[in-house]
């Protein structure tokens, strides 16, 4: 049990209050620190209240306040900003020269950032991890290219962004209304690919092993005059399948 646990509040004024050496204690200070509780009322960075014979307490709740404050306000160094944000020391150096990640520098060359601000990129950089990049959106959308993606973003048919290290990224659920939509336009044959679009999706090297998936019922496939059209869909599947099965092995 922590010394914080073990300090009993004694009601002053009708709030929960500790004494200064109890206060020290719940501030992370050693309890001998009593006069650094002092200063902090005096400086009116804590509100204390005094008993009737006018010893001095703090209310626990002003304790909590402060240190949330505190805690607010702190900084961290290069070394615990890429802890806390997952990439490398020099990642953030990079990000801080760049203002991506907005820091202090003092007059020996250390970057300082705000503990507060690191927490919320880090929130923002979960949320951009999350999406694909154009690599992993290529293979989700089983196209053969990641030119068909980028020829969609600049004419406005697919939404991207791009992240803190500037790799443009999709999130999954635009890829997946760009999908349906270019399925609606395709006046072949709606969500279905040609041979050779199914070859490059899969990473085949010959397309005559399309027919051959097909014909075991990997996938499923429409005759079009002459040729075959192959639905995007199980092709989108089979390409997950192979996947998976590659990086467990």
């Amino acid at each position: 049990m922590t010394a914080r646990a073990r300090a009993t509040p004694i009601i002053i004024e009708g709030r929960p209050s500790l004494g200064l050496p109890d206060a020290a204690v719940y501030l992370g200070l050693a309890r001998t620190s009593r006069a650094g509780v002092w200063r902090k009322i005096q400086a009116g960075e804590v509100h204390g209240v005094q008993d009737a014979r006018g010893t001095w307490f703090v209310p626990v709740a002003e304790l909590d306040r402060y240190l949330a404050q505190a805690a607010g306000t702190s900084s961290v160094g290069v070394r615990e900003a890429a802890v806390l944000l997952d990439v490398s020391a020099s990642t953030v150096l990079d990000w801080a020269e760049r203002g991506t990640l907005h820091g202090t520098k003092d007059g020996r060359g250390r970057w300082a950032f705000a503990r507060k601000a690191v927490e919320a990129h880090a929130a923002t950089l979960a949320e951009q991890r999350a999406a694909l990049t154009a690599t992993q959106a290529v293979r989700y959308c089983a196209l053969g290219h990641v030119n068909t993606l980028n020829e969609a973003v600049t004419r406005g048919e697919l939404q991207a962004f791009v992240d803190a290290s500037g790799r443009r990224r999709f999130h999954v659920t635009e890829l997946d209304r760009f999908l349906a939509s270019r399925a609606k336009h395709d006046h072949r044959l709606p969500g279905t690919l040609s041979t050779q679009e199914v070859a490059d999706a899969l990473g085949l090297a010959t397309r005559s092993s399309v027919p051959w998936l097909a014909e075991h019922g990997r996938l499923d496939r429409v005759r079009i005059g002459r040729y075959w059209r192959y639905s995007a869909k199980t092709v989108q599947a089979l390409k997950r399948e192979r996947d998976t099965i590659q990086a467990k092995g």
